[in-house]
């Protein structure tokens, strides 16, 4: 039904260009979110590999209670994100 609705809107002529461009607008943001994930993944890893160095004794609990964040961000910034 999208198919033949973008038919009549962009005609044929129109459609393979109009596919090809939301195929790479629909990649880009593929990539974009993969890259991000993969930041997020290496700051947590970072940051738990910091608490393992200090040999705290805190459990995978008190790690999610925010003392990650205390990590990724300078005293500042936080102060900035919790106003």
């Amino acid at each position: 039904m999208i198919l033949g609705l973008a038919v009549v809107v962009l005609g044929p002529a129109r459609l393979p260009g109009a596919l090809r461009g939301a195929g790479k607008v629909i990649g880009e943001v593929r990539r974009i979110s993969g890259a991000f994930q993969q930041e997020l993944r290496n700051a947590l890893e970072e940051s738990e590999a910091k608490v393992a160095d200090k040999g705290d004794d805190e459990d995978e609990d008190d790690l999610l209670d925010g003392h990650v964040l205390d990590d990724l961000l300078e005293d500042d910034e936080l102060d900035q994100v919790i106003r």
